[in-house]
């Protein structure tokens, strides 16, 4: 989605409690899903808090929304936030995938998202709470916007199966100790992008 599509649509912003810290990065999430609930925002909490222990201090606000045509959503300033979308469902190219991060041709992130249906569909046969395997997405795709890779484990393993969520849900799911420096150096210096797509 680009700035402009994301401005001239009508949001009311939920802010998800934010550590402070310079270098830190700011993430929006947008719930085009339309879920309503507590559970993006626990999952926004559980991502941040994966950063914050790999050493990245983030501030999150999530965006819903709204028939209220006055309700706006605070964004930060232009051009120093992320975006996350979520979804209600995969594209049809890709209906396997739980998440996806688009990187511009120049190398600059441009948006990520992450799917709620089929993430709820994986919930339902690991016995584990959505906002589990949300957070597990967020997390994975926001990294890739950070320019993170796939990793052979941690969070950013390509592929979610039962036993990455079950350690998820205990919280030994993180960020690897590489993948954490990596994160802490984009802040300073970001590194080249690749376009990513996971399932």
């Amino acid at each position: 989605m680009r700035a402009y599509e994301l401005a001239a649509m009508a949001w009311m912003a939920v802010s998800v409690t934010a550590f402070g810290g310079q270098g830190g990065r700011s993430v929006v999430i947008v719930d085009r899903a339309d879920t309503y609930g507590d559970t993006i925002t626990q999952a926004a909490g559980t991502a941040q808090s994966l950063f914050h222990e790999a050493g990245v201090d983030t501030e999150w606000t999530i965006c819903y929304r709204t028939k209220d045509p006055w309700a706006s959503c605070t964004l930060p300033a232009k051009g120093s936030y992320l975006t996350l979308v979520v979804l209600a469902e995969a594209p049809r190219v890709r209906p396997e995938a739980m998440g996806a991060a688009v990187i511009s041709k120049t190398g600059e992130p441009v948006v990520s998202y992450a799917y709620f249906d089929p993430a709820a569909r994986l919930a339902k046969r690991t016995g584990q709470p959505v906002r589990v395997v949300l957070a597990c997405i967020i997390a994975h795709e926001i990294g890739h916007l950070m320019g993170l890779q796939h990793n052979s484990s941690g969070i950013m393993q390509a592929d979610l199966g039962q036993r990455e969520i079950f350690d998820a849900a205990q919280g030994r799911l993180q960020f690897t100790a590489e993948d954490a420096g990596l994160l802490r150096e984009f802040r300073r210096q970001p590194p080249p992008f690749v376009h990513t797509t996971h399932r």
